[in-house]
């Protein structure tokens, strides 16, 4: 039995394929080993730095009290609010994906019966022209929205230029 494996693995090393086998067997066993390394050993790592990446805390002043005048009268008053800011975090590549999950907030905000309260850079002017209404940092961050890049730096000349009807028409 052990003469007919010794003839068997001589006649395999001797064939043309063998070094290309061999080098199959190393890779295989290289990649199974990152995977194992990344999957089992380091996964609960790499789940946590994925969820701290993707989740942002924002500090808030807390409440001030309510303010007075001389004669006992309320000028400022304290009112609990809540609000939802939609950043472009690069997780989502095109308008679609925007549109869906855009989509999905509001049915969850109309289901918990939550005013919404959306500005938008591009209004309608008396002619019955579009135009931008904000200045033009802000409107570079609205077009870097609008056209789904990470940074205004990514823009193109041409989303740059691109006027508030352009925009519009794009949306």
């Amino acid at each position: 039995m052990l003469e007919i494996l010794r003839e068997w693995f001589d006649s395999v090393k001797q064939a043309r394929t063998f070094p290309i086998v061999v080098v199959y067997i190393l890779l295989i066993t290289i990649l199974g080993n990152r995977i194992f390394t990344l999957q089992i050993i380091n996964g609960e790592q790499i789940a946590q730095e994925s969820q701290r990446k993707r989740e942002k805390q924002r500090y808030t002043k807390s409440a001030r009290g309510i303010i007075y005048d001389c004669n006992g009268v309320k000028l400022a008053t304290n009112e609990l609010v809540y609000s939802v800011t939609l950043e472009n975090t690069g997780e989502l590549k095109t308008n679609e994906e925007m549109n869906a999950m855009i989509y999905k907030l509001v049915k969850i905000l109309e289901r918990n019966q939550c005013s919404l309260n959306v500005e938008f850079q591009i209004s309608m002017n008396k002619k019955g022209n579009l135009e931008f209404t904000d200045d033009e940092s802000a409107i570079n961050s609205f077009k870097r929205d609008v056209y789904c890049v990470q940074t205004v730096d990514d823009l193109s000349e041409e989303q740059l230029a691109a006027t508030a009807q352009e925009v519009f028409d794009f949306l």
